[in-house]
């Protein structure tokens, strides 16, 4: 009880804080863009980002940390988790700069987008480090640098959840790219891209060592039209181990798929998101997977090498009471197969809920309150849940 009313109590500091920046500061603030004159041209620079504060109250001692992961939920707490936490370590900031090199409206222009943040690595839960998220330069239909993988979720099919974490299904990682865009007709784009290998996860036993190899190959299909939006993309990538014992390399082809929708059931207040996925071997692009699981996420440990198979989805309503002030419930399940393949206390499926009510009093502004839900079961039906409310302002720049 007194932990839940130290929650309440900076819960109401966190919203008069908000309605002090959205009515006082945010309102006068404007978007001006600094210009450097070079030769013929003019250099644009833009800055962005935010700051968000979070304030969590585990209702339960499940010894989790600021993100909530089901992957990560421990079957058997034992009372010593924190009830209630102050996070402040998710603040970006980026730049956007174009720089004109000829009059051509297509071709010539070169924009740069520079994007960094804090995180609080897996390996190290106690630090906080900065991040870089993005760096990447676009010229006509080419993109070049360290971007979101194009076997992303389209950023308006992701449910709105306010935790840090995302929805456990949700796919799409940075890496080092080429990438292609372009338009078929005002409704529908696609973009294929050669992308860095990611370094495959941790090999199946001591005698596996895990190589680069190959870059990874993505595509997207997106559809936006007046019924909302659809996406479709697709992944393929190699999977190189040595066999230090044997003395040779050892391969196998990962690859998945993901749909996705955002649909307008009515108009600017009622949106209905779906998202459904497969992969196998290509666990290090699946959010729950990489956060959370703490047994190889691509491959299985067994002989012959095996990949791991995930599949799941999401569904999520979205709807705006008043102009201000929206709603989401949102519900994700992700199972891992071959279970007769793995450790007992490997991840075998998750279930995660989520519901939240957020005020938007400006579009610099957002203060909400939501409950979460997790359960996690391992091959051998040992099971581990976790509840927590979580309170969180965001200020934009």
């Amino acid at each position: 009880m007194k932990n839940l009313k130290k929650y309440l109590a900076c819960a109401g500091i966190l919203v008069g804080i908000s309605y002090f920046y959205s009515t006082v500061y945010a309102e006068t603030q404007k978007n001006e863009q600094p210009m450097v004159t070079v030769g013929n041209g003019t250099i644009s620079c833009s800055f962005y980002g935010y700051m968000k504060m979070d304030i969590i109250h585990d209702i339960d001692d499940n010894k989790l940390s600021g993100i909530f992961s089901p992957s990560a939920i421990p079957v058997e707490a034992d009372g010593t988790g924190q009830k209630t936490i102050f996070n402040n370590y998710d603040t970006r900031v980026g730049m956007n700069v174009a720089i004109p090199m000829s009059d051509d409206a297509e071709k010539g222009t070169i924009k740069l987008n520079l994007h960094t943040g804090f995180t609080k690595p897996k390996e190290t839960p106690g630090k906080t480090l900065l991040k870089l998220r993005e760096v990447y330069a676009d010229w006509w239909k080419f993109r070049v640098g360290y971007d979101y993988s194009v076997f992303t979720d389209h950023g308006s099919t992701v449910p709105n959840v306010i935790s840090d974490a995302g929805v456990p299904s949700n796919v799409g990682t940075q890496v080092g790219q080429v990438r292609f865009m372009d338009k078929l007709n005002e409704n529908f784009h696609y973009a294929v891209a050669l992308e860095e290998m990611i370094m495959p996860g941790k090999a199946a036993n001591d005698e596996l060592t895990p190589k680069k190899s190959i870059p990874t190959a993505a595509a997207h299909f997106v559809y936006k039209g007046n019924i909302g939006v659809v996406q479709l993309a697709g992944i393929v990538r190699t999977l190189e181990y040595y066999n230090t014992a044997e003395e040779e390399d050892k391969q196998l082809i990962g690859f998945g798929g993901e749909l996705s929708t955002a649909l307008n059931i009515i108009p600017e207040k009622t949106v209905l998101k779906l998202q459904g996925m497969y992969s196998e071997g290509v666990g290090s692009y699946v959010r729950d997977a990489a956060i959370g699981f703490s047994e190889p996420v691509d491959i299985i440990r067994d002989n012959p090498l095996t990949k791991l198979t995930l599949f799941g989805g999401y569904g999520a309503l979205e709807h705006y009471w008043v102009p201000k002030v929206r709603s989401v419930v949102c519900g994700s399940y992700l199972q891992a197969g071959d279970d007769d393949k793995r450790v007992d206390d490997a991840f075998k499926n998750g279930i995660y809920a989520a519901a939240n009510l957020a005020w938007l009093p400006t579009k610099q502004v957002m203060w909400g309150i939501e409950y979460l839900w997790g359960q996690k079961t391992n091959i051998d039906n040992k099971q581990g849940q976790a509840k927590r409310i979580q309170t969180t302002v965001k200020f934009k720049f």
